[in-house]
Parts: C-alpha cells; structure tokens; sequence
C-alpha cells in the first residue's frame, strides 16, 4: 500500500494529462484487524484519508449472542454493555448494543426461555432436559426463537436458521449436541 502511495504521489509530477485521468481517483485498501483503512490519492498531491468500520456479519453476531447467553445464564446481575466491553475489545463488536437484530435476540431469548425449553422437551422426549447443560440447549435456543418470534423483517430463511444452529453447536457443544440441535429444528419446521 505504501508502494502504491509513492507510486501516486512521483506520477504528479509529470503533468501528462493521460496519466492525470487514470490516477485522477486511485484508492488503496488495507483490512487490519477489524477496519478498513482508505487511502485516496487525488491529483497534485491531495490525500484523504478514512476509516470505516467492517460490519459484524450474523455468523459473528451469532456467536457473540451465544456466548452473552451463556454468561447471563451464570451471571444474571452483569449486564450485557459491561459484557461486551470486558470481552470484545473492539469497538466493532461494541456497535452489536446498537444491532436491532442481536438485541432483539438478545431480550428475545431470554424472555422466551421456558418455551423455548418446552418446545424441545417437546420435540426432543429422549433428551432429559434438566440434564442438558445450558450450552447444549443454547444453539437451539437461538435458532428456535430466530424461526418462530423474530421480527419478520429481521428474520432468514428458515434453512438458514437449521444450518446456523447446527453450527452453533458444532462450535460449542460437544458432537452428542448436533443430533438434538438437528431434530428440534427440523421437527419445529415440519
């Protein structure tokens, strides 16, 4: 990126008019870490500058949701901000308070529990449900509430649901775990 600067600036120079109205607007894009960093290099020497922040994707937004749920579930008197600021040090993560989508899920989940959990004793009678630990339950919690009380403008396609969920707990559970996430949620769909 550093190359291509110089690059720019050393063309200027020279006041060919082609070379003008190819390197009238050049960019230059770095990703580091969780920001984009745009570099625009204008014609005799004019930079600018910018940040932009990459969005958290659903995947992540799941994850992060997931993990929130886990530490209400043992911690109910911390708060999800002190939450997300003690173990999501970027700031990217920090714009999830302000995610229509994550909160939504966030208050959603919690407030639905005891149905959520009575849909899989329902769907799932050979599972004893006091004995499934909270992490097990938790990807099918998400994904149940994602299919059945999410705002319609905010809610995926139903496939897209299953498979997250399977993949939350893929990520998190242990392997006995995809065979209740994959039978709760199909059975829920059907």
């Amino acid at each position: 990126a550093l190359a291509m600067f110089s690059l720019c600036s050393s063309d200027f120079g020279d006041l060919n008019p082609s070379k003008m109205v190819s390197l009238w607007f050049s960019h230059t894009i770095l990703a580091v870490s969780d920001c984009f960093f745009f570099l625009s290099v204008f014609p005799f020497g004019t930079i600018a500058f910018s940040i932009r922040m990459s969005k958290v994707t659903r995947r992540e937004c799941r994850e992060v949701l997931f993990q929130c749920l886990y530490s209400a579930a043992f911690n109910r008197d911390e708060s999800l901000d002190a939450f997300l600021h003690t173990f999501f040090h970027s700031p990217r993560f920090i714009t999830l308070l302000s995610d229509s989508y994550f909160l939504e899920m966030y208050s959603g989940v919690r407030a639905k529990s005891s149905e959520l959990s009575r849909l899989v004793a329902h769907f799932a009678p050979k599972f004893d449900l006091p004995l499934i630990s909270i992490a097990n339950l938790l990807s099918v919690y998400i994904a149940s509430y994602e299919m059945l009380y999410l705002s319609p403008e905010l809610r995926p396609d139903t496939r897209i649901s299953i498979n997250e969920g399977i993949g939350l707990s893929k990520t998190f559970c242990d392997e006995s775990n995809k065979r209740l996430t994959n039978g709760v949620l199909h059975s829920i769909t059907a």
